[in-house]
């Protein structure tokens, strides 16, 4: 994937935060976060067509309906 630099308004101290917890710069730290947001979207959407499916079962009833 090509990296292409974007202007983006960010909390500059969580920025600077996420970036220390993981020792990274803060470009890779943002990365990370997107990535990390990517994936949790593809899970969510994993599990609702399992659900869809009928191969999920949701044993706490805690996952929202629809």
């Amino acid at each position: 994937m090509a990296l292409q630099r974007k202007n983006l308004i960010v909390s500059a101290g969580r920025v600077q935060e996420l970036a220390a917890r993981l020792g990274v710069s803060e470009s890779e730290a943002v990365r990370r976060a997107v990535d990390l947001a990517l994936a949790r979207e593809d899970v969510i959407e994993g599990l609702r067509r399992l659900r869809e499916r009928g191969t999920f079962v949701d044993a706490y009833r805690r996952a929202p309906k629809g």
